[in-house]
Formats: structure tokens, sequence, C-alpha cells
């Protein structure tokens, strides 16, 4: 039986349903999958959203971590008798480099799994210069999305590349949005003091780069402009208390902590908009699951997942100005017809961007790599 590794410097929670079906899915093929992983570093454990896990797919390594940025995991056992390993394209594995070696000797294939879009010809950054530097030196790369896979072609990357177009596992968001009643919403606007006019939520990390203060000074002028308008925020974070002092004193404005399962789709159902003039990730496809369209700005800082978005059909972009992003706000909350059709156009990006069809486009690239014969 073929072995696939795929080395993460710690495990998300929101990864595990991807591992899980994929595990599944490549048992089909004959082939067994294997996610090594290690402890976080303390950037990562303040967000809280770490996973320790004991299953047949999943195996923690001793891990040691340097000036919290540059990781070492001791999985050569696991890298010895795998046929394809799959690492992160970011200079902060040490595996990395000898992973290269014996990937250039052709004594094992090695492939990258990442955004691709960070692979950048003119940066003048040691960090950027490397990872163009390594770009073309992996037997089979595993981009986000379709414009990261688009974008290493560009570089000159000449191996296999597959988009997986990156998702989280939206199904049960989906699925209770599809369950509530009316009375159901109502009941959870009044539990989370919500009111009865219009609702944007922003649902995700409360960290610096989600741009909360921008978030709030947005909200303020909705807030004057539509009368009964609330914010609803969810989430945890290293800014949870600069949130909740906020909330303390602008009533208006919701934190409803960190919600799961059925209480965080309920919120997302109680909402017209969702608000993130931050970098935009994979939240966008929580809004999109409950159907929800994307309102964010022009940032450089945006993950891959941005390009799920298409101006004006299921979100909008604006610039990087309060007044210019309160004012798209307002008038989108205040046209209706053009709300329920971005709504509308929501639901069925997040049929499209699932998980159960990056599963699929992994474990095609994953085959498609392993039967290809070594140049």
């Amino acid at each position: 039986m073929a072995r696939v590794v795929i080395i993460q410097s710690h495990l998300k929670h929101y990864r595990l349903p991807f591992f899980t079906l994929l595990h599944s899915r490549l048992l089909h093929e004959g082939i067994e999958l294997r996610v090594v992983y290690g402890k976080t570093n303390a950037e990562h454990l303040a967000r809280k959203d770490n996973a320790e896990v004991m299953d047949e797919w999943a195996h923690k390594v001793r891990t040691m971590w340097f000036c919290e940025r540059f990781v070492y995991h001791a999985a050569w056992r696991e890298i010895g008798s795998a046929d394809l390993v799959i690492v992160g394209n970011e200079n902060k594995y040490l595996l990395n480099w000898p992973l290269l070696v014996l990937s250039a000797m052709k004594l094992k294939r090695v492939a990258f799994w990442g955004k691709g879009s960070n692979v950048l010809p003119e940066g003048k950054g040691l960090a950027e210069r490397l990872r163009f530097r390594t770009c073309n030196s992996v037997d089979w790369w595993f981009a986000y999305t379709d414009q990261a896979a688009l974008h290493l072609r560009n570089c000159g990357v000449t191996c296999g590349v597959s988009s997986v177009q990156n998702a989280v596992d939206t199904s049960e968001i989906r699925g209770h949005i599809r369950e509530f009643t009316a009375e159901d919403e109502r009941t959870g606007r009044a539990d989370m003091k919500l009111g009865g006019g219009v609702v944007g939520i922003y649902c995700g990390n409360l960290s610096p780069n989600k741009n909360l203060d921008f978030l709030v000074d947005a909200a303020r002028i909705v807030h004057v402009a539509i009368p009964g308008f609330k914010l609803a925020i969810v989430g945890t974070g290293p800014l949870q208390s600069w949130v909740e002092d906020v909330a303390t004193r602008e009533r208006w404005i919701r934190y409803l902590g960190p919600l799961f399962g059925r209480r965080k789709s309920l919120a997302l159902a109680c909402a017209d908009i969702f608000m993130l003039p931050g970098s935009v990730g994979l939240a966008i496809l929580d809004g999109f699951a409950a159907g929800l369209p994307m309102l964010t700005t022009e940032r450089h800082t945006h993950g891959p997942e941005l390009d799920y978005m298409v101006q004006g059909v299921n979100g909008l972009i604006t610039k990087l100005d309060v007044r210019q992003y309160a004012s798209a706000v307002i008038g989108l909350l205040r046209d209706r017809c053009a709300l329920q059709a971005m709504r509308t156009a929501a639901n069925a990006s997040a049929e499209h961007y699932s998980i159960e069809n990056m599963v699929e486009r992994f474990a095609q690239g994953i085959i498609a790599c392993l039967s290809r014969k070594p140049s």
C-alpha cells in the first residue's frame, strides 16, 4: 500500500474534517494517509483553535521551536516509509531543506502545499527570495486556489500543480440553516439581544490583522444611518478584552463570544451581511454557508480565499476608507433586492467551495503525483 505523509507544524480544529475525509478517500485507492504534527508556538496557542488528535491518520511527534519562528519535527521514521511527503512551502519548516535535497536526488517524492501567491519573483526580503528559489524544487504543488495555481505557473513552476480550492467543512452550518424556522431565528435574536433590525456580523479570530477598530468605526456610521442596526461579533483571540470593552460602551454592539455548532449557525442565520474589513481567509466560507455576502476592503494581506469573491455578485470590496466602507454597507442594506441577489449567489458559492470538492481535488493530485514516473 502506498503511503502519503503530510507534515503540519500543528493541527487546527478546522482541518480535522478534511483530514478525516481525505484519509477515507485515499484508502479506497489503496493509499494510506498519515498526518504528522507537533506542538504549537505561543502565537498559535493564544488563538485557542488547536487540536490534539488520537486517530489512525494522525501522529504527533517531538518538535522543537527556535525563536518562535522556525520548527523542526522529529519525523524521519514517518518520512522514511513514505512514498510522498507533503509539506508547507513556508520557510519555518526546517525539515524542508533535507527533503528538497532528497527530492533533487530522486530519493523521495516531495510536494508543497500552500498559498502559492506568496511566491514572489520580485520579492526583496530574504523569506520571499527563499520561497521563490525553492518553489520549483518539488515534484508536485497543491495550491490553495485556481489563481494561486496560475500564479505558480507564471513564476515558472513546471511540476504538476493541483488547485485544491481550500475549504472548511460548512455542511454543519448549511444543515442548521436549512432546519431553522422563523421562530428559531426570533428566539435567537432575543437571546442574543439583536433586536428586530438589520444585523452585520463578524465571525473569526479577534486579532490585529482583522482591522476590528476599523470595523467598529464603520459600523458606528451604519448604526447612525440605519436605526436598529446591530453589529454581532463572534470569536476569540488576543483582542477579546478590547472587543468586550467596546461592546460594554456601545450597546448596539453585541459580543457573543466564541460560538460553535448550532449556536454559531444561529448567529449567522440572524445576520444580513458578513463584515470583515481586515484580512479575509476561510471565514468567507462560513458567511457563504449562511447565505451572507462578504464586505471587505482592499488589502495586501488577504488570504487566497478572497478569490472566491466576485465583486458585486457575492460580496463587495471597497477602498481602505471607513466612510466608503460604511457607505457600501448602508447601500446594500437599504437595497433589499440587491442584498437578496447577493445572498443567493453566496449560497451557490458555498455549494461550490465545499470540503468534499477540496478532498476530491487533493486526492486526485496525490494519485497523479504517485503515478508519475520520476524524470
